[in-house]
């Protein structure tokens, strides 16, 4: 009788086409570099693998030394210093593992000399 009950159980997570039953994050260690912003996602899958129409994760993290911002219902980061902190994707009672997120230093301008004037310093372009 356990086993018949638990056999409907399990056939209801496999038809139901619009239950969220996982979380798939497309990396764990996202990085951004401070004054810049990123979006981090989080597909939401069923029974099947594929992706839940209209599901949408939450996000919230553990920063306490505010290398960032993260906005809970967006997943934007802003990244304000240097500095790594977690975050996680959340669907109802679903949690992601934790994303190390690295804010990086934006690099120093160089100084380039220009022929007859003082050295100028020249920005780096984002790659």
């Amino acid at each position: 009788m356990l086993a018949c009950a638990a056999l409907i159980a399990c056939r209801g997570l496999t038809l139901d086409q619009e239950r969220v039953i996982a979380i798939e994050v497309p990396t764990t260690t996202p990085r951004v570099q401070e004054g810049d912003t990123l979006r981090l996602t989080a597909r939401l899958l069923n029974a099947a693998g594929v992706p839940v129409p209209g599901a949408a994760a939450t996000w919230a993290t553990d920063d306490t030394v505010t290398s960032f911002t993260l906005d809970q219902a967006t997943g934007l980061v802003t990244a304000i210093k240097p500095g790594t902190g977690r975050v996680w994707a959340r669907f109802d009672a679903l949690m992601s593992g934790p994303l190390t997120l690295t804010v990086t230093a934006r690099p120093a301008p160089a100084l380039v000399p220009v022929a007859g004037s003082p050295p100028r310093p020249v920005i780096p372009t984002p790659q």
